[in-house]
């Protein structure tokens, strides 16, 4: 569900320092990669650095994350 996603993108934010970075993909059924780098800013938010084929399919989850999350 997404309130799952959701969660443990947050638990995951938690865990990389501010400035760091937080890769999130999968290889889909057709054996392809796709993927989106997150950078992690002072306030917990983050930011699209560079995606891996399409990006992740919940990268708007991983957006809409705030600091008081």
């Amino acid at each position: 569900s997404d309130a799952t996603l959701r969660r443990m993108l947050v638990n995951l934010r938690n865990r990389v320092k501010p400035q760091g970075l937080l890769m999130v993909c999968r290889t889909n059924r057709q054996d392809e990669n796709h993927g989106t780098l997150f950078k992690i800013f002072d306030d917990g938010c983050l930011q699209v650095v560079e995606r891996l084929g399409s990006g992740t399919e919940i990268e708007a989850l991983a957006l809409d994350i705030r600091a008081t999350d």
